[in-house]
């Protein structure tokens, strides 16, 4: 009876190793947190007055950068997704731009946005953009040999089970390796199949469809750490792409943190003995 409980044990055991071994294994090279509550661009945008423009679906929270074993994916997660037209990726309302600066020095710093015009912070360039939006119109442009070259096969989207991250997936054989070391720009706007480059259009007035603004980004990528400002850099055309958190922030907010608690420690002991 124990060698057959035995038998049991291991082969449950190696039903279970297999079924983990046959999952697909993600890595990630990048995680950053948005803030919520930023999708009014550069101080002043305004959603479209329709309904179907719910709050939070500009209002990028978190960007993940990571590989399959074929494949590189960008998740990028909303307050809010919806798909009013049944998109066949699950979502409708973001048209979503990845600017990747992989330090290889061959690019441009020159990044254009339906009919508008930003640039890179100096000494900064970007190699791979990943254009994301429904309708299977997700692109990857890639600078090889001193030119621009686009991908269309190789390259999708589609909104994973939470309901609420968007996640493009290009081809491992498309990009250059991706490394932790690779900085991104991440902008956030209105998907429009009748718009330059599907980007939904600013108005100075509000609009049933428009976005009440001079610069139609909703949302940029910009971490609690970050600086300049969101409102700052879109206001003023320049952007600096989000590297990986550097230790020296972990450490002097920790810092910070133990230093608050001894302070508070401090006060109420002194409280404590004159009491």
């Amino acid at each position: 009876m124990l060698i057959i409980c035995l038998c049991i044990m291991l082969l449950g055991s190696f039903a279970i190793n297999s079924v983990h071994a046959s999952e697909p294994v993600e890595k990630v090279y990048f995680s950053v947190r948005d803030r919520r509550g930023d999708d009014y661009g550069s101080g002043g945008l305004k959603y479209p007055t329709d309904p179907l423009f719910v709050p939070g679906v500009f209002d990028l929270i978190r960007f993940r950068a990571g590989t399959l074993p074929d494949k590189v994916w960008f998740d990028l997660t909303f307050r809010e997704v919806t798909n009013p037209f049944n998109a066949p990726e699950g979502y409708f309302h973001q048209r979503m731009e990845v600017f990747i600066d992989t330090r290889t020095g061959q690019g441009s710093s020159e990044i254009v946005i339906g009919g508008h015009t930003l640039r890179l912070a100096q000494g900064s360039t970007w190699q791979v953009r990943i254009s994301g939006a429904p309708f299977a119109e997700s692109r990857a442009y890639v600078w090889r040999d001193g030119r621009l070259r686009e991908f269309v096969e190789g390259v999708g989207s589609y909104l994973l089970p939470d309901g609420r991250t968007i996640r493009i997936e290009v081809s491992q054989e498309i990009l250059p390796p991706i490394n932790s070391s690779w900085r991104y720009v991440v902008l956030i706007g209105g998907f429009d199949v009748l718009a330059p480059d599907y980007w939904r259009q600013g108005v100075g007035f509000s609009d049933q469809w428009r976005f009440e603004a001079e610069l139609p980004i909703a949302d940029l990528l910009g971490p609690w750490w970050s600086w300049p400002s969101q409102k700052q850099q879109l206001r003023e055309g320049v952007l600096y792409p989000i590297q990986r958190r550097p230790s020296a922030v972990l450490f002097l907010g920790g810092v910070a943190v133990t230093a608050l608690l001894l302070s508070g420690l401090l006060v109420l002991y002194r409280r404590w003995k004159h009491a």
